[in-house]
C-alpha cells in the first residue's frame, strides 16, 4: 500500500440585526488585549502586464539591449530596496481571469487549469527568480521556503534542506516550512525527523492539513493503521477538497477490508477533483478487488478520455482484457 504524498463575513447583514435590537450599540477596543500577529505578508503590492509594465519596464531578459541585472532593470531593483515591499504580487489580472469564484465554495469544489500560463512563453523561472531574490535579500524567509520546495520537487532533497532550515532561522513559526522540510526528510528516509518536522507544523497551525496527511503517511507506512485514518479524516475535515488524503484514506479503508467504504471515499475524491490522477488508479484497483473489471476498466478510459498518454493506465486497462 503506497501513500500519496502530495470566510465569508456578511458584516453588514450582521450589523442590521445588532441595530433592530437596540439604537444603543458599543465598541469596547482593548488595547491590551494581544489576540495573534498579524502577517506582515498580507500588505503587499501588485504588478501587472499593463501595457509595458513587466515587460521593458521590469524585465528585459539577460539578452537584452536594456542594461540588466539578470533580467531584470536595475533601476526597478534599486527602487524596490528603496520602498522594501513585504510581497510584490505577481501576476494577476487576466492570469487570474478565467477563475470562478463558484468553483472554490459548497459541496462540490474543484480546481480549474489557468491557459494563460502556459502562454508565458518567456517568462524568468521561478528557480532563477527566487536565487535572485536571494541574491537581494538573503535572510528573506518566504523566498528560501519556496525555493526549497521547487529544489525538493526536482527531487534534490538534499539541497532543499538548507533552504527550509534558513526560513526557519527567520521564522521559527513558519507551518509551511516546517511541513515542508518534514517532507524533504520523508524523501531522503529520515522518518523520525520528518515526524518531528509535521508535529512541529501542527503545533503552531492546528489542523493543518498537509502535515495531517503527512503524518497520516508515516503512521500508515508504521502499520499503525487506525493512526494512519485518524490524520487522513481529520486532513479531509479541514479540506474536503484535499485529493491526496481522499486517495489515502481510501486506501486505508481498503487495507481493513472495508472495499465499499473505499469505493466510496475514491469516487467522492473524483467527483470533487477529476483531474486528480492517482485515484482513478486507486479506485480502478479497489472496484477489480470487489470483483468487478467492467467498472475498473471503465474507470481507466475515464482517465485516459482526460489524459491520454498515461502510460500506467494504459498497461493496466490491457491487462484488465475487458472490451
Amino acid at each position: 500500500m503506497a501513500f500519496d504524498r502530495r470566510a465569508f463575513a456578511v458584516l453588514g447583514a450582521g450589523m442590521r440585526a445588532a441595530r433592530s435590537q437596540s439604537d444603543d450599540l458599543k465598541v469596547t477596543v482593548r488595547l491590551e488585549d494581544e489576540s495573534g500577529v498579524i502577517s506582515p505578508l498580507i500588505h503587499s503590492q501588485y504588478n501587472e502586464h499593463i501595457r509595458r509594465l513587466i515587460d521593458e519596464w521590469i524585465w528585459v531578459g539577460e539578452s537584452s539591449g536594456i542594461p540588466n541585472e539578470k533580467g531584470f532593470r536595475p533601476e526597478t531593483i534599486e527602487a524596490l530596496r528603496r520602498v522594501r515591499p513585504n510581497v510584490v504580487r505577481w501576476p494577476g489580472g487576466c492570469f487570474a481571469g478565467t477563475y470562478r469564484w463558484e468553483d472554490g465554495v459548497g459541496p462540490d469544489r474543484r480546481s480549474r487549469s489557468d491557459d494563460w500560463w502556459l502562454r508565458e512563453k518567456d517568462a524568468v523561472s521561478a528557480r532563477t527568480a527566487f536565487e535572485r531574490a536571494l541574491e537581494l535579500l538573503p535572510q528573506h524567509a518566504e523566498s528560501h521556503n519556496n525555493l526549497g520546495a521547487i529544489l525538493a520537487e526536482a527531487g534534490e532533497p538534499g539541497r532543499a534542506i538548507p533552504h527550509f532550515r534558513a526560513a526557519l532561522d527567520s521564522q521559527p513559526a513558519n507551518a509551511d516550512a516546517l511541513n515542508n522540510l518534514g517532507n524533504a526528510y520523508m524523501q531522503l528516509g529520515r522518518k523520525r525527523e520528518a515526524r518531528e518536522m509535521f508535529e512541529s507544523a501542527l503545533a503552531v497551525h492546528p489542523g493543518y492539513a498537509e502535515a495531517l496527511n503527512n503524518l497520516g503517511i508515516i503512521f500508515g507506512e508504521q502499520g499503525d493503521l487506525p493512526e494512519a485514518w485518524a490524520h487522513f479524516r481529520q486532513a479531509l475535515d479541514r479540506r474536503p477538497d484535499y485529493p491526496e488524503a481522499a486517495n489515502n484514506l481510501a486506501l486505508v479503508h481498503a487495507a481493513v477490508g472495508e472495499i465499499e467504504e473505499a469505493l466510496r471515499v475514491a469516487s467522492a475524491s473524483i467527483r470533487r477533483n477529476p483531474d486528480f490522477e492517482a485515484v482513478y488508479l486507486t479506485l480502478a484497483r479497489l472496484h477489480v478487488q470487489a470483483g468487478r473489471a467492467g467498472s475498473a476498466a471503465q474507470t481507466l478510459r475515464v482517465l485516459l478520455a482526460r489524459h491520454p498518454n498515461r502510460a500506467e493506465a494504459q498497461a493496466f486497462l490491457s491487462d484488465l482484457g475487458v472490451q
